[in-house]
């Protein structure tokens, strides 16, 4: 098995712990036995998915950041991998969406997962510039692929499963909130 996680988000054994303390936390990081009885019944272990209620990732992902990059992404599958297109479209237009660029998986699926990722990325990084983004939206590439792996397992009919996930750092969700409805409703100060 191979996978990705967060340096501060961790797949859980079954709770998130939103309120316990660090250590708390850190005792429900998911471990190895567990992860070894999903993945021998399951191809690949995802985050529970983000629902957005009110708009589908297409908007909250164009109100967050520069879309140019997403539209580049459908145009490279159209071009590459013109067979993902239905699911990258289907993906784009739903309300939940598995985020945190976070995976575990059989090997020979992330492999199979990570080339197709990396084919795609390569070419929208050729035709991107990022040299005018903040730094926070030079990382375009991992916000993109949050989208494509919903696209890789729709398209590829992956059998996968939803765990918690251990946020161990403070949640601060009153900035969350008000970041997401300035972006909705106050206009995103990024060209769309």
């Amino acid at each position: 098995m191979k996978g990705l996680v967060h340096y501060r988000r961790f797949f859980s054994n079954g709770s998130t712990n939103f309120f316990k303390n660090s250590q708390a936390k850190f005792n429900d990081i998911m471990n190895k036995g567990k992860l070894e009885q999903i993945i021998a019944e399951h191809d690949m272990i995802l985050p529970r998915k983000r629902n957005y209620y009110v708009e589908t990732s297409w908007s909250h992902y164009k109100h967050a950041h520069h879309i140019e990059g997403l539209k580049v992404a459908r145009d490279v599958l159209s071009e590459k991998f013109p067979d993902y297109v239905p699911a990258f479209d289907e993906v784009v237009n739903r309300k939940a969406v598995h985020m945190f660029n976070m995976m575990i998986a059989r090997a020979k699926v992330f492999d199979d997962y990570t080339e197709w990722l990396f084919s795609v990325l390569t070419e929208v990084e050729k035709r991107v510039d990022i040299s005018s983004y903040s730094e926070y939206e030079k990382r375009i590439f991992g916000f993109i692929s949050e989208i494509l792996v919903d696209v890789w397992v729709e398209k590829n009919q992956v059998d996968y499963v939803e765990v918690p996930v251990m946020f161990m750092e403070k949640q601060h969700w009153i900035k969350k909130v008000a970041a997401f409805l300035f972006r909705k409703f106050g206009g995103n100060k990024l060209e769309n």
